[in-house]
């Protein structure tokens, strides 16, 4: 995925993560239809569509920080709204990842826990590491297992840290046997539905402002006039 979306910004196609997203999980089903059965598959890419759909709101957070640091009259109110921006688009990535997994850890496992969004947010500074130092080793590994070795140690550190994290973290979940497959469904549909509210209201809108234009000259005369103009 990460390849796919660093081509698309290189040749100056969309930068949408989504698509880089859907071709992965493509890739990896048609090399192994069975994928799509492993809850570990389903985590996972339901885990990062929930945080990239998110991303567009975590930027307007940033945005508005921004401007209230610029505001700040004094040194506490600028470093307090710093932590502020460090803090609210990590929760708000923390929050979209849990989400858009709930409704399938409580369908496969009965229990939701209700620490991931605080494990989620102490595990994000290691996860640009993890995956930076997995793709310095899988790239140096085709060329020799020695540099691959050498590559993996820089993601040990963070993926050690990772799970020491999920290791020592309390356990507090809630059992949830009453949620079956309906109640999935229904709750993907309904984060569909709120994702895409806002394209179909932008879309009525800009089609109201056209309508209410002057119509164009071909518009105004009809389609017999528009046809006699074109013969002329």
């Amino acid at each position: 995925m990460g390849t796919v979306y660093l081509a698309a910004l290189a040749l100056g196609r969309p930068r949408s993560i989504l698509p880089a997203l859907a071709l992965t999980a493509g890739v990896m089903a048609g090399v192994e239809p069975r994928v799509l059965g492993q809850v570990s598959f389903q985590l996972s890419f339901a885990a990062m569509a929930g945080i990239v759909l998110a991303l567009p709101y975590q930027a307007r957070v940033a945005e508005g920080m921004d401007e209230h640091i610029q505001d700040a009259s004094t040194w506490w109110g600028q470093w307090g709204w710093q932590a502020a921006k460090w803090l609210a688009p990590a929760l708000i990535v923390s929050a979209a990842a849990t989400l858009a997994t709930w409704p399938l850890v409580a369908f496969n496992f009965n229990r939701v826990p209700l620490l991931g969004i605080v494990t989620t947010l102490l595990a994000m500074p290691a996860l640009p590491l993890v995956l930076i130092g997995s793709l310095a080793a899988a790239i140096s590994g085709t060329v020799s297992p020695t540099l691959g070795q050498i590559s993996g140690w820089i993601a040990w550190l963070p993926i050690s840290y990772l799970l020491a994290l999920t290791s020592h973290m309390p356990s507090i979940t809630v059992p949830v046997s009453w949620a079956g497959a309906p109640l999935m469904w229904v709750w993907y549909a309904g984060l569909g539905a709120l994702l895409l509210l806002p394209r179909g209201l932008t879309r009525l809108r800009s089609s109201r402002r056209f309508a209410g234009r002057p119509r164009s000259r071909l518009t105004a005369i009809g389609p017999a006039g528009a046809g006699r103009l074109l013969r002329l």
